[in-house]
């Protein structure tokens, strides 16, 4: 399983709307991101290959971490799916 996979999946598993949080170091936030991106494009990819019904947009918003902890440069970003590509 590659690394941000798990994310995905997770994703993909939750109904549409709900999100899925991730918290991690500032400085790893726009790879995460991108990361994720990825992992959705590749199952679009194959999906289209397939001619099956492949997931909808993709919401990402990030916001501060604001437990109270010695770390505060981290961030959580959560992730949700706008609509629900196999009701098409």
């Amino acid at each position: 399983m590659r690394q941000y996979e798990r994310i995905w999946l997770e994703l993909k598993k939750i109904p549409v709307k709900q999100e899925v949080a991730v918290r991690i170091h500032a400085t790893a936030e726009r790879r995460i991101i991108q990361a994720v991106k990825l992992e959705k494009t590749k199952d679009v990819a194959v999906k289209k290959k397939l001619g099956l019904p492949r997931p909808g947009t993709l919401k990402i918003r990030v916001t501060e971490d604001t437990t109270p902890k010695k770390d505060v440069d981290f961030v959580i970003v959560y992730f949700s799916l706008l609509w629900d590509g196999s009701k098409l």
